[in-house]
């Protein structure tokens, strides 16, 4: 009984859904729906041709809503007790993809597959997200499951209906970036156990360099929001790495020093993180500026 929930924009998904569905036909009973969240007409052209299987509910939003809302919005159209959550720029690996969560279901409300990347070097205008994905998000199970609700991740998990109906994605989260950190944390305030699985599937969305950092400056700018919505819940500042660091900074009393040495060298980081060769070292110092200098700015503003 399961509902497989494929959020789409600007992606061909076709091949995905295609190959969810033979999968499917070889389990128990499940439905596929693929919400497009108000994609290119060209993406939109394509992606309608997935209506003629007969287990797919296709459905087009007129405007987009964002990564939460449209999650949030499966809700409206599943009509089984399991949500298998996939975005639409990922591939299937493995033929036993489905019947793996099927035996797994009964485990945990909520179980995470994981996320991996091809092999085979890419172009290198996308090395950086290629060499990111490698290092930091193609992760085993056995690792995630140290710290299961920080490494919580909506690229692709089953959650129960009645437990995602209680707590969702936040819907005031609407650019890109950290709102499965939220969710993961809201999880983990609800007492509710997040269980890992080598099950992943490849991610085919690599940005160019230059747009996945205007990507994470954006996620950044909604981690600052996070903070300071959550600013009393110390125990989301401890499930992520960056708002860790930062909260040593502010305690030792070296985050203007910190932020004045990573202003002066912002220019060589991108240089680094845009080239063929980046250092993920470097991209974690240049997270770490990005989230000094929105904090800076927004308290700066807030005192006019």
């Amino acid at each position: 009984m399961l509902s497989i929930c494929i959020p789409v924009y600007n992606v061909d998904a076709r091949d995905l859904i295609q190959t969810l569905h033979d999968l499917g036909l070889e389990q128990e009973s499940f439905e596929i729906i693929v919400l497009d969240d108000a994609s290119d007409f060209s993406f939109q052209k394509l992606n309608r041709e997935v209506q003629a299987l007969p287990h797919v509910l296709y459905k087009e939003l007129t405007k987009n809503t964002g990564r939460s809302a449209i999650r949030n919005l499966f809700l409206k159209y599943a009509k089984y007790n399991y949500l298998l959550f996939i975005d639409g720029d990922a591939k299937v690996m493995r033929n036993d993809f489905l019947k793996k969560y099927f035996n797994y279901k009964q485990k945990a409300d909520v179980i995470c597959g994981g996320t991996a990347y091809e092999n085979s070097l890419p172009e290198s205008k996308y090395i950086l997200r290629w060499t990111y994905g490698q290092q930091r998000e193609a992760i085993p199970a056995e690792q995630r499951q140290q710290f299961p609700n920080r490494s919580f991740s909506g690229f692709n998990f089953l959650i129960k209906k009645n437990i995602f109906n209680k707590i969702r994605f936040d819907e005031s989260i609407t650019q890109y970036g950290h709102e499965d950190t939220l969710l993961g944390h809201a999880l983990q305030k609800a007492n509710i156990p997040v269980f890992h699985i080598d099950n992943p599937l490849i991610h085919l969305g690599l940005d160019e360099s230059n747009i996945f950092l205007e990507k994470t400056e954006a996620s950044i700018e909604n981690l600052v929001y996070i903070q300071r919505k959550l600013k009393t819940d110390q125990a989301f500042t401890h499930q992520n790495k960056l708002l860790l660091t930062v909260a040593r900074l502010e305690k030792t009393g070296l985050e203007g020093l910190v932020y004045f040495i990573l202003k002066n060298i912002k220019n060589l980081l991108h240089k680094n993180l845009c080239s063929s060769n980046p250092n993920i070292r470097y991209f974690d110092l240049y997270k770490l500026f990005l989230f000094l200098r929105i904090k800076r700015s927004i308290s700066r503003d807030s005192s006019i």
